[in-house]
């Protein structure tokens, strides 16, 4: 499942336009100040007047990066990711140009567009910037601040997407020892990190009580219940709610959450994907095939407007569309999904990655619908190879949920050798464990317990 990764953002030095630099609230439509513009000089209005509110104030320099900040805080918030990165670009490269690059507030402003670039898919530009603002972090001897605890969340929410369990636990708890010494409400960030990581590795039970926790802690604070944030770790709880098996609860939690943020933002937001996405994964796990088709859709037409035609996440959905269309029994159709979204995520996701290996597994089974065995052989090959390598690193509950994706891979595996050599139906015989494995694959896996199913009444397997 996707969790919402909007509450994952280091701006905590300024959270909303004008915070900071005391300007007024009618400035967040504003277009990029282009760096050499002089004091109190009045810019060409837009040829898009959504875009730019237009203002004459006799501002000093630093106060265009103040405002550049807040415009691209306030994008980013929006989901115009595209938006945002243009202008926290620029008031990155103002900073630098105003206070030199080894200033606090520059390494603030690398670590927003930092944020934006992860959202965006682009993690290796994401990281080298990370590393640039603990450079400057470090050199001022402000590794124990608040700076320094939301520069550590935000290195654990870029190792948590790039799936580096470990490393996302280690960045999140040390920004969360940071952050409460200072009794900052951003805590609930890198605490989103931490149940984020333990959902992962199968401590969801564990993830519902940190999320409630934090719920709490967000609805107390100045952010409040109608806060993008609350919305987000509310999204982040159903999701959990999903896993546990409470179906009801988590149905209610995402109806809450869709309200939420159509309320805020309408309906065209990043955050809105995610929600539409997991909510198709509820309905094809009850079996409501219809309105899973619609949630799928939605995400998928909402992504590739917001986030680009290459990002992960519409790899994501097409994966989606592919096991539902598995599922109603359209194996060319769910084939033709999954090559595309294994192309997209092999562009931006690290070769171990479960996305790519549940996506390889998934075609595996599709080709082997199809009577492609040679095809399914080398795609489910690699699942299981990726599969064994993410076995073998994964920690506590999660190796469960590993062990029944692999052994559902491998049984596939098997199946389309059996075909390929022209063995006789039944030839592929499961092994005690391998049965019990496989068919207690845990929701998003259903399907697998469908397709085994399946093939053992077909005769393909005994």
């Amino acid at each position: 499942m996707r969790q919402a990764a909007a509450s994952n953002d280091s701006t905590g030095r300024r959270t909303a336009l004008g915070s900071a630099a005391g300007m007024p609230a009618v400035l967040v439509g504003l277009s990029a100040i282009p760096a050499g513009a002089k004091k109190g000089t009045r810019q060409p209005p837009s040829r898009q007047p959504t875009e730019r509110v237009e203002i004459s104030l006799p501002l000093e320099p630093e106060l265009y990066c103040e405002i550049l900040d807040a415009a691209g805080l306030a994008s980013l918030a929006l989901g115009d990711y595209m938006k945002a990165r243009r202008q926290l670009k620029v008031s990155l490269d103002l900073h630098v140009k105003l206070f030199g690059p080894t200033h606090p507030l520059v390494a603030d402003s690398k670590l927003h567009l930092a944020t934006v670039l992860r959202r965006l898919g682009e993690t290796d530009a994401a990281r080298k910037l990370i590393d640039e603002a603990f450079g400057i972090i470090r050199g001022n001897g402000s590794d124990s601040t608040i700076q320094g605890g939301l520069a550590l969340n935000e290195l654990g929410a870029l190792e948590l997407q790039q799936d580096n369990l470990d490393a996302a636990r280690s960045a999140a708890s040390d920004s969360v020892g940071v952050l409460q010494k200072f009794s900052d409400p951003h805590v609930t960030l890198p605490m989103d990190t931490l149940a984020r990581v333990q959902s992962a590795c199968g401590d969801r039970a564990g993830a519902e009580v940190t999320y409630r926790a934090m719920l709490k802690i967000d609805g107390r604070t100045f952010l409040g219940v109608d806060h993008p944030r609350y919305a987000a770790h509310l999204h982040n709880l159903a999701t959990v709610q999903q896993a546990l098996g409470k179906l009801d609860a988590a149905a209610k939690s995402y109806s809450q959450v869709v309200e939420l943020l159509i309320r805020l933002y309408g309906k065209s937001h990043p955050d809105l994907a995610d929600v539409y996405a997991n909510q198709g994964r509820l309905q094809q796990q009850i079996g409501d095939l219809g309105k899973a088709l619609k949630s799928y859709q939605r995400a998928l037409d909402l992504n590739r407007k917001l986030r680009g035609t290459h990002h992960p996440y519409v790899g994501y959905d097409l994966a989606n569309l592919a096991r539902l269309a598995l599922q109603k029994g359209d194996a060319r159709g769910a084939t033709g999904l999954l090559t595309q979204a294994l192309k997209l995520y092999r562009k931006k996701l690290p070769p171990v990655h479960g996305f790519i290996a549940s996506a390889l597994t998934f075609l595996g089974a599709a080709l082997i619908e199809l009577g492609r065995y040679a095809e399914a052989a080398k795609a489910l090959h690699e699942a299981v190879e990726i599969w064994t390598q993410l076995f073998a690193k994964c920690i506590g509950a999660s190796c469960d949920d590993l062990k029944a994706s692999l052994a559902f891979a491998t049984i596939a595996h098997n199946c389309a050798m059996a075909g390929m050599n022209g063995k006789p139906p039944a030839a592929v015989v499961l092994t005690d464990d391998e049965r019990q494995q496989a068919l207690k694959l845990p929701a998003p896996g259903d399907l697998g317990v469908l397709l085994i199913r399946k093939w053992q009444a077909d005769g393909r397997v005994s």
